[in-house]
């Protein structure tokens, strides 16, 4: 399959996550944090496992470039990768062309005055009981940062195509402003802010980058490590719920601020805890690997209190376990005739919630990275009885087993019953050999080990 995977990568690598495809007009944030991490993700897969080795090179410099020029100029200064949310504008977008319009605001009123302006009362439905929000900004100019404008929102009325009513009086300063209006079509959300589940999508992508160029290009893997770590502690520092012990919907818009309410809002998206839960499977994925790099107690902590709120049922948890505590509420879409469970195949639900569990990211694999990964192996002792006159001229025998990762153990006896320790043999059986005074092979068997001591 990989010469159509290459082909699939390598719009990824040329094109996609090429910083120098916006020239001049670079725009400080990716464009949808989860796409770009799939797209980074895929090009570290060729990079670490292509078997051609010049197209392992290829997605190697790809992997690189994408760190260096992509990632790199797109991080914000607290270590989160957001994306810039409105769906109505003032500005003009960096390379391309068309009028600017404002409004004229005074403090301590609700009034505001569109010069240029032509809103539509469809611009500020409501969507599901989440109204629009407006943000001001200090100018007209492309805003870089939620910096460039008010540090709060307002929810706006329509009057006509030029006037509009806020819910409160301006609080910012008298004068010509800039504008954004986040709408209806998917969240109201407005500024420079981030789904946090998709940043621990990004937190699993730099673990894999860093890994594949780590011989090739050791300096820039050290800072994609960085990278995921830097995102994990944003999603920790800034994405925790703790309401519902899990991860908001959206997080660092400018209507998305702490502290945040409860209710139907873009920040939530009144999501019941059981249901918010789910959300945490990608943040957890991130967050292990990157506690895998750097041991840090506090990821540590915060894994397991997000992986705990999804999964510990009620009357499953060992007793007086630290880690497991059932608090009455888990992601029970999993159980018995439950969403994620009921129907016939191909359910439309399901693919997504079976990949967003145990697929990308890995966040089934927080039990093993919480343990600090593939541990030194530990062997269990057999004892097995044979009998020396059972083949004649037998001094001894010897018993091989082996491993699950194919090595071969040997214990040689003289005496029974023998001694046997065996590193993952499970079920399948040892060899049993009887040996001659010089060592000679005098016959063979097999022998399933079912002594454990």
């Amino acid at each position: 399959m990989w010469p159509g995977l290459d082909k699939l990568i390598g719009y990824f690598g040329t094109y996609y996550l090429q910083w120098s495809s916006y020239g001049s007009n670079a725009l400080p944030s990716v464009w949808d944090v989860r796409e770009t991490a799939y797209a980074l993700a895929s090009i570290s897969y060729c990079a670490l496992y292509d078997p051609n080795p010049t197209s392992m090179s290829t997605c190697q410099g790809w992997v690189n470039s994408a760190i260096l020029n992509y990632f790199t100029q797109a991080r914000f200064p607290d270590g989160s990768w957001r994306t810039l949310s409105a769906d109505y504008y003032s500005w003009v977008t960096p390379g391309t062309s068309g009028p600017t319009t404002s409004v004229t605001l005074t403090k301590g009123s609700t009034a505001v005055v569109g010069n240029g302006t032509a809103w539509t009362s469809s611009e500020f439905a409501s969507n599901a009981g989440m109204p629009v929000a407006i943000w001001f900004l200090n100018s007209t100019a492309y805003p870089k940062s939620n910096a460039d404008g008010d540090s709060t929102f307002y929810t706006p009325a329509y009057v006509d195509g030029t006037h509009l009513m806020l819910d409160r009086p301006y609080e910012g300063t008298t004068g010509t402003h800039g504008w954004a209006l986040g709408t209806n079509l998917i969240l109201p959300t407005v500024g420079y802010g981030v789904t946090p589940y998709m940043e621990g999508l990004l937190a699993e992508a730099f673990d894999l980058a860093a890994k594949s160029i780590a011989t090739a290009y050791p300096t820039t893997a050290s800072l994609a490590h960085g990278y995921s770590v830097d995102a994990a502690r944003w999603i920790m520092n800034n994405g925790y719920r703790a309401a519902t012990k899990s991860v908001y919907y959206t997080a660092g818009y400018v209507n998305c601020q702490p502290p945040i309410p409860e209710g139907n809002n873009p920040c939530t998206n009144n999501y019941a805890a059981d249901v918010a839960r789910v959300v945490n499977a990608e943040p957890i994925g991130g967050i292990g690997r990157a506690y895998e790099y750097s041991r840090d107690a506090s990821l540590l902590a915060f894994a397991d209190l997000l992986f705990n709120a999804m999964w510990a049922k009620p009357t499953t948890c060992p007793a007086n376990s630290t880690v497991c505590v059932p608090d009455g509420v888990y992601v029970d879409a999993f159980d018995d005739g439950q969403w994620y469970m009921a129907g016939t195949p191909p359910l439309a639900a399901a693919p997504k919630y079976f990949g967003q569990m145990w697929g990308y990211p890995s966040s089934s694999a927080w039990p093993a990275y919480r343990l600090g990964g593939p541990q030194p192996p530990t062997g269990q002792v057999f004892y097995i009885n044979w009998n020396r006159t059972a083949v004649p001229g037998t001094a001894a025998v010897r018993v091989t087993t082996t491993a699950t990762d194919g090595t071969d153990s040997y214990s040689n006896c003289a005496a029974s019953p023998c001694a046997v320790t065996a590193y993952g043999q499970g079920d399948s059986p040892a060899k049993l050999e009887y040996l001659s005074g010089s060592g000679a092979v005098l016959a063979s068997s097999q022998i399933q080990l079912t002594q454990a001591q």
